[in-house]
């Protein structure tokens, strides 16, 4: 397993907003948090900012401008990082959203298709045997 590095910076240009997705005949609204991780090395030189992205239907937690806060998760150069969980250093506390609507339904989506998928398994080998 790939060891994650911890990201740690101060908060900058820190935006709340929500999205709408489509989710059947309705529609359903996600937070939308965004930041950028503005950090400095051990000789006080500037790292590159990280953009930074959680997003859910809810988000438990409170971070503001200027805020000390961490992510473990790996940070590809150029990309946005999306994450679900932040540690606060400033409040002492976690940030976490919960999963979109999407992550939900397909985790559903795939439970379903193993359990039919395992019955026609199941009852196809019962079925042959009792010939």
């Amino acid at each position: 397993m790939e060891k994650v590095n911890s990201l740690r910076g101060t908060v900058r240009k820190f935006s709340a907003g929500t999205e709408s997705r489509p989710y059947g005949q309705t529609t359903t609204t996600i937070i939308v948090w965004s930041f950028v991780l503005e950090r400095y090395d051990s000789n006080n030189n500037q790292l590159p900012p990280i953009p930074i992205e959680i997003r859910g239907r809810q988000i438990k937690g409170f971070i503001r401008e200027g805020d000390d806060v961490e992510i473990y998760e790996k940070w590809i150069q150029g990309r946005v990082l999306e994450t679900e969980k932040i540690y606060n250093h400033t409040t002492n506390s976690s940030v976490n959203a919960n999963p979109g609507v999407n992550k939900i339904v397909s985790a559903i989506i795939i439970i379903v298709f193993i359990l039919g998928f395992l019955y026609i398994l199941i009852t196809g080998i019962s079925s042959g045997r009792s010939h």
